[in-house]
């Protein structure tokens, strides 16, 4: 027997059918060569429809099957033109020109990333033969798949088969076919995927209700074009049988068209109705049993929930489509019940802010996540929208002295007063006051402008579709504020929460050696300062100082306060400009009414945040390890994950909304948000940090 003879195997006790399965193309699909084969049906029929479905597919298959290698199993072989569609980026164009060249017809292709490990089933040994001398199958089957299986083939479907397709043999299999497959495949087996097509002039019920008796779900990817016809005859017979049941469409009067449907296992996808995926254009599409449509304001409201949203690797990594997923999350298109499924690669040391999966971090408290280690070693991350609970202080009246407050924050470290209707700026800076005396932001990181007609500051007017990350405000300066009040003027039309946290929740929340490493060494912020208002980089020395003062004053000024003071110039737009680095030692815990807090304002100026979100942005003010070596990321990320676990809900801004804090004990950021918003902050007692016995700890300032 010959190296060739045994590149495919074929079962003797199986008879072929007596009715070729390629109909009118038998004698074509017979011969080893494929020339007159594509010659005949892609140039001259213009069929197309592999590289309609076999796109399609790959998107939802490595969606949904993350795994480094899918095994899958395709039903009629076409040569393995389907295998060229699914394996690798050619067009239809060039494989018809290097399939009739005789110079390139028997050219192996080469390695293929895709991951497909592919094996193919036909009545024809031929096609097989020259499919498997170019490289583009694995394993090859010779079949009749509408006899009684072989033991062999029993155990290829039952054993090694994770995806089949059956793009041009269905309607020649017919249910009793299509059902001998499923039960082989999926009811005795372990596949996940089938993708079939069906010529649309065809009732496809009996097909679908065969997936459906076995327990599959079915999606339809869509109609596609599948080829011209053959002549009139055949165009009359099918428009007529089409218009007889009422779907005949302008498209069906040049071209035959076919259905083409992904079943899938119930395991894989649970109770969804849409199968939502991005395409190569980072637009997400939503696929339903009725057919598939590309993301819009009215098409999202049409896709029924629950969804699963699916995405590859490389997917959750894409900054605009984790951005687009944070707008659906916004919008309130997730939905409670609805389901995201992403993987993170193995050994991956990116910051989680950079992997899809960030949004339950972003979000705490409205997701449930579950991951599974995968046998390459990459993660499986579920995600499933659940309905938040609120778990904030929430008063129905304003406390009715500082003393009250007081009480209140020190139980809970912060209240939002609900009452429905505006209360008075006065009354909140008396109760934020107590025994104290007002703040303003001389030594914050932006130039705040007061929000009109009030004397409460605007709040950082970063662009709205970033998030604000956990920090107390001025935390990092040697003054800050012990009590801090945001005002709701005008709440946002989506989003913009002014998100709080708890920061000796977070520190409970920390690993046991980041604690210890935490509480004893401490941090040190560098701040800069140029002259200029409004310079892009930097704040301006004239918001501490005024107008006319110069950078020998600014460093005698902070000098004084107990920061160490450089001074060094750098070009700014090709002039060279002063520059003035402040330099401050502070705390990374410290004691707060009985607790342990993470000082929170390392995080708020992570760099990688910046460098993720905001790349053209330089952070106003840097931090390190006393010592001045760079946090390590995963220290960064630890922090952050914990900071963003202690999240405290209260359901969105609503008018006149007053939120008072306790800053050294609350951090607060801000989720990204759409439409009008106006927020004031309010900032009184002017607090310190001050070390006792080894200990840091926090006190009022008289």
């Amino acid at each position: 027997m010959s190296v060739s003879d045994v590149l495919y195997i074929i079962d003797k006790r199986m008879n072929l059918m007596s009715e070729p399965i390629k109909a009118s193309f038998d004698d074509l699909y017979a011969m080893y060569s494929p020339k007159e084969y594509v010659r005949t049906l892609m140039q001259d029929l213009n069929y197309d429809l592999p590289f309609h479905t076999m796109g399609k597919l790959k998107a939802y298959l490595h969606a949904l099957l993350p795994q480094d290698t899918v095994r899958t199993t395709f039903v009629g072989s076409s040569h393995g033109l389907d295998a060229v569609a699914l394996k690798y980026d050619f067009k239809p164009e060039e494989i018809l020109a290097r399939w009739t060249d005789d110079d390139t017809i028997e050219q192996p292709f080469p390695s293929s990333e895709s991951g497909i490990e592919a094996t193919f089933i036909d009545a024809q040994p031929e096609p097989l033969r020259f499919a498997h001398n170019v490289n583009l199958a694995e394993k090859s089957l010779v079949a009749n798949l509408t006899q009684p299986y072989s033991d062999e083939l029993q155990d290829h479907f039952t054993r090694m088969t994770d995806v089949v397709t059956a793009i041009g043999v269905t309607s020649y299999l017919g249910p009793e076919g299509l059902e001998q497959i499923v039960e082989t495949a999926f009811v005795n087996g372990d596949a996940q995927l089938l993708c079939f097509a069906v010529v649309k002039y065809l009732h496809t019920n009996a097909l679908l209700l065969t997936c459906k008796k076995h327990g599959l779900g079915i999606y339809k990817l869509g109609e596609m074009h599948q080829r011209a016809y053959r002549d009139d005859s055949e165009r009359v017979r099918v428009t007529d049988a089409l218009r007889a049941r009422g779907i005949l469409t302008p498209e069906d009067e040049h071209n035959s068209i076919s259905s083409v449907f992904l079943a899938y296992r119930k395991e894989l996808l649970g109770a969804a109705q849409t199968l939502v995926i991005s395409d190569d254009n980072k637009n997400f599409v939503g696929c339903t049993e009725q057919g598939t449509s590309d993301f819009s304001e009215q098409s999202v409201n049409e896709w029924p929930h629950p969804w699963h949203i699916a995405l590859t690797a490389e997917q959750c990594e894409d900054r605009d489509l984790h951005q687009k997923l944070t707008n659906l999350h916004m919008q309130g298109d997730i939905q409670v019940g609805d389901v995201l499924t992403m993987v993170k690669r193995p050994n991956s040391v990116r910051p989680s802010l950079e992997h899809a999966g960030y949004l339950a971090k972003m979000f705490a408290g409205e997701y449930v996540v579950q991951e599974e280690q995968l046998d390459s070693g990459a993660i499986r991350q579920t995600l499933t929208r659940i309905q938040s609970t609120i778990n904030a202080n929430v008063l129905s009246e304003v406390p009715a002295n500082s003393s009250v407050l007081e009480t209140e924050l020190q139980k809970h470290g912060h209240v939002l007063v609900r009452v429905g209707e505006p209360v008075e700026e006065n009354k909140v800076l008396k109760l934020l006051i107590g025994d104290g005396k007002p703040m303003n932001y001389r030594y914050g990181n932006t130039n705040r402008k007061k929000v009109k007609g009030t004397s409460a500051l605007e709040v950082t007017p970063w662009p709205e579709h970033l998030n604000i990350l956990p920090h107390s405000e001025l935390t990092y300066h040697t003054e800050f504020p012990k009590r801090m009040s945001f005002i709701c003027h005008v709440p946002p039309e989506q989003g913009g929460e002014t998100s709080l946290y708890d920061c000796a929740v977070a520190y409970d929340l920390l690993p046991t050696a980041l604690q210890e490493k935490l509480t004893q060494q401490n941090v040190s912020f560098r701040k800069r300062y140029v002259y200029k208002l409004d310079q892009s980089r930097y704040p301006s020395w004239q918001q501490v100082l005024g107008e006319d003062a110069t950078a020998n004053e600014l460093m005698a000024h902070f000098r004084d306060m107990g920061y160490d003071c450089v001074l060094f110039q750098e070009n700014d737009n090709g002039e060279l400009i002063d520059v003035v680095e402040t330099q401050l030692t502070r705390p990374l815990v410290y004691e707060y009414h009985g607790r342990r807090c993470l000082h929170s304002s390392v995080i708020g100026i992570a760099p990688y945040w910046y460098k993720r979100m905001w790349p053209d942005k330089q952070p106003p003010l840097t931090a390190t390890w006393e010592n001045e070596e760079p946090f390590l990321m995963s220290e960064l990320s630890q922090m952050e994950d914990a900071l963003l676990a202690a999240r405290i809900r209260y359901n969105q801004w609503r008018e006149h909304d007053v939120i008072i804090l306790d800053n050294p004990r609350i951090a607060h950021g801000r989720l990204p948000f759409k439409g009008e918003r106006v927020i004031g902050a309010l900032m009184a007692q002017p607090a310190q940090f001050v070390k006792q016995d080894g200990q840091w700890t926090v006190e009022a300032i008289r």
